[in-house]
């Protein structure tokens, strides 16, 4: 292993893989070099390693780092040291990239960029007011559950490389979300199998709940495979269930967060949803319809979502702009056997006033 500011390689001995191309390492060494940190490669083959090793040697290293002495416990077959004049970098010699520079985000933006040790900026330390404040909440998370998402530590294995959402991503997720609501509350929705999906009377208009999203942040900062338990993201300042939709993406190229794809993947599953079931939901018995049924369900009201920007490798493949995408919604929905919502005319059986921005929903 290396210093996680460095490489960080977990060999599993598996040499399965298809050997990438040279273009493959350098734009792998480009990616670190933006980030200022190099990311987990699983089932590496000694020859995978001296590839990466080589690329940086001659021309793509970045700026500020060092191939550590540590490297040679990894690179000690005698046939890789024959292949690669590379000695003086495994004496830690330090390897300069005049192609690298830091990747700074706006300061009015809310992310956290995860940086090397000893490098970028100090924060200031919290008071000792703070400190205790945050000891007392997360006792009052540990009543909830002894292990409650609030509870948990980011992922150390996960090679973040950015948290958090801007107050515009907060902006776009809640007009998404109520767009779409009211379209389905109009009754304008033709699709399901069969379709058409029935007019909402009572779907409420989604505010954000500032609870919810930070919940749904410690969870995508876990870079999860799935959801956490129910149980273990109720909030302190609710006492409804919680629902949770969740999307990933791995890609090669860093385009940014996309929450318009991840959001209408979760309503794009309407095509399969039976309009039977409107009345009385249950599960489809082979196709994902939850994240849609959660997203139109009618007595929910709120919203709060987080994501997180990391590396990862899967089947064999290499994706440094990997995104996870998490919305926690309250009260959730997808309760079996109960309506999506009560069906009739947009916004005509609401418990109390119509919404004044979205005359389809419930305020």
């Amino acid at each position: 292993m290396f210093d996680k500011d460095f490489i960080h390689i977990s060999s599993s001995g598996e040499n399965d893989l298809p050997v990438p191309t040279l273009q493959f390492y350098k734009e792998l060494v480009n990616s670190c070099c933006r980030h200022k940190t190099f990311f987990t490669y699983y089932k590496m083959s000694h020859a995978w390693i001296t590839a990466v090793v080589m690329v940086v040697a001659l021309g793509g290293g970045c700026e500020g780092f060092s191939i550590r002495p540590e490297l040679a416990g990894l690179l000690k077959a005698e046939e890789i040291h024959k292949q690669f004049e590379l000695l003086e970098i495994l004496l830690g010699k330090l390897v300069n990239g005049s192609n690298c520079r830091n990747r700074t985000q706006n300061a009015a933006e809310e992310t956290t960029e995860i940086e090397p040790e000893g490098e970028g900026t100090t924060m200031a330390p919290e008071s000792e007011e703070e400190v205790e404040d945050e000891k007392e909440k997360n006792k009052d998370y540990e009543k909830l559950h002894q292990n409650h998402t609030m509870l948990l530590p980011p992922n150390a294995d996960c090679n973040v490389t950015k948290t958090g959402i801007t107050d515009e991503e907060k902006d776009f997720i809640l007009e998404l979300h109520n767009d779409l609501r009211s379209y389905v509350a109009y009754g304008n929705e033709s699709q399901g199998d069969p379709g058409p999906q029935p007019p909402a009377a009572n779907m409420h208009q989604l505010v954000w709940n500032e609870e919810l999203a930070e919940v749904a942040q410690a969870w995508a900062s876990q870079c999860p495979s799935g959801h956490d338990e129910e149980k273990k993201r109720r909030l302190l300042s609710r006492k409804y269930h919680t629902g949770q939709n969740i999307n990933y993406y791995w890609g090669t190229d860093d385009n940014g967060s996309d929450w318009e794809k991840a959001i209408k993947n979760w309503y794009n599953e309407v095509m399969d949803v039976d309009a039977k079931i409107a009345a009385a939901f249950i599960p489809h018995n082979t196709k994902k319809i939850g994240h849609y049924t959660q997203l139109i369900w009618g007595n929910t009201k709120e919203i709060g979502c987080g994501i997180v920007y990391y590396a990862t490798e899967r089947k064999g493949f290499y994706f440094p702009y990997s995104i996870t995408y998490v919305c926690n919604y309250g009260p959730s929905g997808n309760f079996i056997n109960m309506p999506f919502y009560e069906h009739g005319p947009a916004a005509t059986k609401c418990p109390g006033k119509v919404s004044t921005e979205y005359s389809a929903l419930c305020a």
